[in-house]
């Protein structure tokens, strides 16, 4: 399992790296969003929000299902402009 980098972001691509290998704890999706301690843990427990998480005790979440998550988010955005 290839652990994100402490910032949330993916690994440099000098690291061979398989986003669905990727996970991600609550910190880090948080992290990654820009979204503070309170708001973060809200979102988090939102499932019409965010992807349920693949993992449970403690919580992760798996890169591809979070970047296949934002594509569509940005995709609805596109729709409603």
């Amino acid at each position: 399992m290839v652990k994100a980098a402490s910032d949330g972001s993916i690994p440099s691509t000098s690291e061979a790296y398989d986003p669905r290998h990727v996970f991600l704890q609550a910190q880090e999706v948080m992290r990654r969003y820009g979204w503070g301690k309170t708001k973060g843990y809200k979102n988090l427990k939102n499932r019409d929000l965010v992807p349920a998480p693949v993992m449970t005790h403690p919580d992760r979440w798996r890169l591809d299902q979070l970047l296949a998550w934002e594509d569509r988010r940005i995709a609805a955005a596109g729709e409603v402009s």
